[in-house]
């Protein structure tokens, strides 16, 4: 049953891509299904949706097949509906809310032996990732606590997001309430998705530790940054949540606190954090992690040619979120060498990107760039994180450019001024002997020792210039 569901999402999400007509020869090969299966399935899709109101429908020309959307659609909640008769779905809530007999509840939802051992199988390999596995009589997931939060949390957060609010134990009023005197506490006010990140996270810790599922004192080694010992004691939101809602015993309190505190750090974003940072309300120290990455971005940023106004601070903290995020899922941290993966990034966008830099800076013999070579984990997946963070609109290569004037005809103010509007950080140079990327000259016959440096200035049309120009330079 899942696979054909997966398959159904699959094939909308296929059609959705497209803005025209798609052959049903060629939604076969995408899917690996022949035409005749395929028109089956579209068959169905269609009545799904004529008789569901999502604002989208299947239409027909022959044998070519549109997915037609009215102006206000909700695909997100379209695919949410077709997960949640997966029996993926069914068991993730289930252990989520209790231990359970899995078998039993199958059998009474009329599932076969076999279908019952090929789910838990099926269930088994997708939960492996998180370190996890599925334990029998009754049926509940093993492994470290703080992994089986990561685990509930990407599922609820990946199928509901801002669709609905998935949680029966705790009202999504109460969960905002707990963040108001957050807020209230650290002095920031969260941005809409961080509220409803948190507000996840807190259903998911209030009942993981209402069903007795505590942390592993493994995790409280791993000594990052938190927000500063005076606004740890005595806060109202943390009596509220670990006293009113958990009603949480006293040896828990710390490693509860400090998870917490945590998860808070994860959900921020760029301009929260550095609010938080100003007021020193998170603390860092020299040759820490965040102290790493801020000395990484302020180094590079004279190595990348950017324009001004770049945010490397937005920069600096996604680094370390990310970094963080990775630590504790892989519970791998030392002072100086940190070892993880990189999964979560997007490695096929940095390899798109990375050849649109110049790379000079790798070769800097600059005495702090040269010490990030001895932690060459941290070093790689920083620069990773640097490259993906990087709009690549906001980069500006520095080009040195001598203009070669002809007859005194090419201007240099008039068309320094005109290149100004391009973004670029323009050096005149006077001799061609010097280091020179870039030659403009309003003369055709000036092509001879750097025939792919030079760029014909006419003088009759300026605009244009500046388009071809740009297009010279992307080239």
């Amino acid at each position: 049953m899942d696979k054909n569901i997966e398959r159904t999402i699959k094939l909308i999400q296929f059609l959705y891509s497209y803005n025209k007509f798609v052959s049903a020869e060629e939604l076969a090969g995408f899917i690996g299904l022949s035409s005749k299966t395929i028109k089956l399935e579209l068959e169905n899709i269609s009545e799904y949706l004529k008789a569901n109101d999502f604002g989208l429908y299947v239409t027909k020309q022959n044998s070519n097949y549109y997915l037609e959307r009215n102006p206000i659609h909700y695909l997100g909640s379209l695919i949410f509906n077709l997960n949640q008769k997966s029996t993926y779905f069914f068991m993730t809530v289930h252990l989520f809310y209790n231990e359970f007999n899995l078998k039993k509840t199958f059998n009474n939802n009329y599932y076969s032996d076999s279908y019952y051992y090929k789910s838990k199988t099926n269930y088994e390999k997708k939960i492996q990732k998180f370190g996890l596995n599925l334990s029998n009589s009754p049926t509940h997931l093993i492994g470290d606590e703080q992994f089986i939060r990561f685990y509930f949390y990407s599922f609820y957060w990946k199928n509901y997001d801002k669709i609905e609010w998935p949680f029966t134990h705790l009202k999504k009023e109460q969960a905002i309430e707990i963040i108001q005197k957050i807020e209230q506490s650290i002095q920031i006010y969260f941005t809409e998705t961080e509220q409803l990140k948190l507000a996840y996270w807190i259903a998911i810790i209030v009942n993981r530790i209402r069903n007795q599922n505590y942390l592993s004192h493994k995790w409280t080694s791993i000594n990052l940054n938190h927000v500063d010992e005076k606004s740890k004691t005595d806060s109202d939101w943390m009596k509220f949540i670990f006293v009113k809602q958990i009603k949480a015993d006293g040896h828990i309190w710390k490693e509860e606190r400090d998870f917490f505190l945590s998860i808070i750090l994860l959900i921020l974003d760029a301009e929260n954090w550095g609010k938080l940072i100003s007021k020193k309300k998170i603390i860092y120290q020299s040759g820490d992690m965040l102290d790493f990455s801020i000395q990484f971005c302020k180094n590079s940023e004279k190595f990348f040619r950017l324009k001004k106004g770049v945010n490397w601070k937005t920069i600096i903290y996604a680094a370390y979120r990310i970094v963080y995020h990775q630590l504790v899922l892989n519970r791998k941290f030392d002072a100086y060498i940190i070892t993880y993966k990189r999964d979560l990034l997007s490695v096929p966008l940095f390899n798109k990107v990375y050849q649109k830099f110049i790379m000079e800076w790798m070769d800097s013999t600059n005495e702090l760039w040269d010490s990030y070579q001895k932690k060459p984990e941290i070093y790689e997946e920083l620069k990773y994180i640097v490259l993906n963070s990087i709009d690549i609109k906001t980069y500006q290569p520095s080009l040195n450019t001598y203009l070669y004037l002809t007859k005194g005809e090419l201007e240099e103010l008039i068309v320094m001024e005109h290149l100004s509007k391009l973004n670029y950080n323009w050096i005149f140079q006077k001799n061609i002997n010097d280091s020179v990327d870039l030659i403009i000259t309003d003369s055709l016959l000036e092509k001879e020792s750097y025939p792919e440096l030079y760029f014909f200035w006419n003088d009759t049309s300026i605009e244009n210039n500046l388009i071809s120009l740009k297009c010279f330079l992307e080239k």
